[in-house]
Formats: structure tokens, sequence, C-alpha cells
């Protein structure tokens, strides 16, 4: 009895890996964006997207590492890597913007107040172009 209790405490404490991206994303998508740029209205983070990127049609999530890790193993053994939800948007003219708000921890989890990590479009014959900010999103989708 005793042995199943510890193990089911220890199911508990570790979640899946989907639950943890399922809490990404939702954290992502909730975080106000006056939070993470004072220039910016009081609005969820998923709405204030869909005004943005036109609707936000074919968002496509996930979680990743915020392109930190090396690929050196003996580097990056042991560190505790940021956790991203990303988003990516298609955009007219053969457009994607990808948006990168940082949720938490890789090992530590999600947690304390989403940040903004970095943005880009990238354009049909594969130009990126970074975008610094939040608010620097709605002109770098008009510009040609």
């Amino acid at each position: 009895m005793l042995i199943s209790v510890v193990l089911l405490s220890a199911l508990v404490v570790q979640a899946s890996p989907g639950a943890r991206e399922a809490a990404a994303i939702h954290s992502a998508k909730a975080a106000i964006v006056r939070s993470m740029d004072p220039s910016l209205l009081t609005t969820p983070f998923e709405a204030w997207l869909r005004d943005v990127a036109g609707g936000a049609a074919g968002a496509r999530w996930s979680v990743n590492d915020c392109g930190e890790q090396t690929g050196d193993p003996k580097q990056d053994q042991g560190r505790d890597f940021p956790m991203c939800a990303e988003v990516e948007v298609a955009l007219s003219g053969h457009r994607t913007l990808s948006v990168s708000l940082a949720v938490g921890r890789l090992k530590a989890g999600v947690g304390g107040p989403p940040v903004f990590w970095s943005a880009h479009i990238r354009s049909a014959d594969g130009l990126v172009q970074s975008i610094r900010s939040l608010a620097a999103i709605p002109d770098a989708i008009r510009a040609p």
C-alpha cells in the first residue's frame, strides 16, 4: 500500500510531456501583452495575435528550448534551459510569423510570468526579418 502511494505521488509530481506542453502553451496564450511590452494594451496574447496577424489562421503551437541548446552534450549537461511556447502563423504573401515566449524552464517547468523571447518573419524566398519587440510585430507584418 505504501509503495502504491509513493509511486502515485511521483506520477502526480512529474507531469507528462503532453501536460507540460499544454501548460506552457496555455500560459503563453493567456499572457497579458502589456506585461511583456508596456506600450501595448491589457489583452491576452492569443487575442492580440489574432488581431495583429489578421485572424491568425492556421496558428501552430509548439514548445522548445528557445534555441539555447548548443548541441554539445558536454556543454549542455546539467543546464536547465528556458522553455518557450512558440507560435507560427501564416501571413499573406506566403510569409510566416514566428513568436516565442519564455514560459519557464525545461527542468523546472512552467513558472513565472511569460516573457517575450524572440520573433521573426520568414518570407517565401527564405529571408528572415528579426523583430525585437511585440509592439514592432504589426509594422513588420504590414511591411512589404
